[in-house]
């Protein structure tokens, strides 16, 4: 694989967490690095599509994702499963975050982290950070029950192989976010967009990045 990374693309599990979920993370996470390894040091200072975000700003959110996709975020949580990969978009973007500053919207806190995520870092860095924080979430993965209950902060507990489902929406986006910043072509991996428009949730009242993600599908 490019960069050196063998992420398991179409097939080459590990042992542990198995399915399309993991497989179609592994594609699209690696179609994300390999973006990333070709843009510019300019590409990084463009504005993105996502209001007040620029290239650096979405690849260092990108990679805090991956980071703890398989730190914090896959801690075990007591309680059963409340929501589903659906259910976990059924939130207002511009309304409180739960255990959150009151004062500040969903869409502000996360923006607010995404700075600090950033740190100063330029291009080169981010590049390696986002390669190695991709590397440890897709073979981390493998190791996790899909039936773990967790419990990610500002939403209702789901399972882990259900919370791994929405990262493949999470990183198709924002691989598109990436290239249409930069002028590249937006498309998901196959596997994907049948995980991004299947069980429903490509239903007219979801988030609208779910539609941005079928329409490019293919």
């Amino acid at each position: 694989m490019r960069f050196g990374l063998d992420l398991g693309c179409l097939g080459r599990q590990r042992s542990g967490m198995r399915g399309p979920e993991t497989e179609a993370l592994a594609c699209q996470v690696d179609d994300l690095v390999t973006l990333v390894g070709e843009l510019s040091a300019s590409d990084f200072r463009r504005s993105t599509r996502c209001p007040g975000w620029s290239v650096a700003e979405v690849v260092a959110h990108c990679e805090g994702m991956l980071w703890r996709l398989v730190g914090e975020n896959a801690q075990a949580a007591d309680g059963h499963a409340e929501i589903d990969r659906v259910g976990y978009y059924r939130y207002e973007p511009e309304g409180p975050r739960e255990g959150e500053d009151p004062g500040k919207t969903f869409s502000e806190i996360i923006r607010d982290r995404v700075i600090d995520e950033v740190g100063g870092r330029g291009g080169e860095q981010l590049r390696a950070s986002l390669e190695a924080a991709a590397e440890s979430a897709v073979r981390g993965v493998g190791g996790i029950p899909a039936d773990r209950v967790i419990k990610r902060s500002g939403h209702p507990r789901m399972t882990f192989g259900e919370f791994v489902a929405s990262r493949n929406l999470e990183f198709g986006v924002h691989t598109m976010d990436i290239a249409h910043a930069v002028g590249r072509p937006e498309q998901v991996q196959p596997v994907v967009a049948s995980i991004i428009t299947g069980a429903g949730m490509g239903a007219d009242h979801l988030y609208p990045r779910w539609h941005r993600a079928a329409r490019a599908r293919g």
